[in-house]
């Protein structure tokens, strides 16, 4: 990423962002493994807020899938419309470890 990121840049792009990876996209480059690891020195050098980040590790739930099909014409426009969520947040769905009633 060339140094035309500035701090009022970044904490821009890192606010309307739920990943280092939408941050990527926003800011015109493909993440990679290289990308992210300079995106989080930078964020860290310019103390940009990324606590609303959501966490690694996070599932999909059939209803989830479900939508973004049906919101979409491609393969590649369902991946666009797909919310992830928390491992926190999946834990309270109806689909959690292939529980079938909603958790009371």
């Amino acid at each position: 990423m060339p140094a035309e990121y500035t701090r009022d840049l970044l904490a821009e792009k890192a606010a309307a962002a739920a990943s280092l990876d939408e941050m990527l996209v926003a800011l015109g480059k493909e993440p990679n493994k290289d990308r992210r690891k300079y995106l989080r020195r930078k964020l860290t050098e310019f103390a940009v807020d990324t606590s609303h980040f959501r966490p690694g590790g996070s599932v999909y739930t059939r209803d989830l899938l479900q939508e973004a099909v049906d919101a979409s014409h491609s393969i590649a426009g369902a991946v666009r419309h797909l919310r992830l969520l928390c491992p926190n947040c999946h834990a309270i769905t109806a689909t959690y470890c292939r529980r079938k009633s909603p958790r009371p």
